[in-house]
């Protein structure tokens, strides 16, 4: 269990559905099998953020995993609360070395 884990245990409650992004072929883009990342925060508040390009994209959602969890990546697929959207950003922000987490901000 991580400190991020410990100290926001009792929120973390959702599990999310992610494939993972392998690339693009003569048949399209292709994803891993799903796999279910459970003990995630997710927060369905609009925002407008800069993407990894840095221009201002609109998310939809936000989710907080320990970052013990799956590593998330730009253009991987995640279902939350039965809508399957991509992810636009993945941010690792350290909070004053107490623990590590992932922010990811999908479509």
């Amino acid at each position: 269990m991580s400190d991020f884990t410990a100290v926001f245990g009792e929120w973390l409650g959702s599990t999310v559905s992610l494939e993972v992004y392998e690339g693009a072929g003569f048949d399209g883009e292709t994803y891993s099998v799903a796999v279910d990342v459970p003990d995630v925060l997710v927060d369905d508040t609009r925002r407008l953020i800069r993407n990894s390009n840095g221009n201002e994209v609109v998310s939809e959602s936000t989710l907080y995993v320990p970052d013990s969890a799956v590593a998330f990546q730009l253009a991987d697929k995640v279902t939350v609360n039965g809508r399957t959207t991509a992810v636009i950003k993945v941010a690792r922000p350290q909070v004053v070395g107490l623990f590590s987490f992932m922010v990811v901000n999908l479509e």
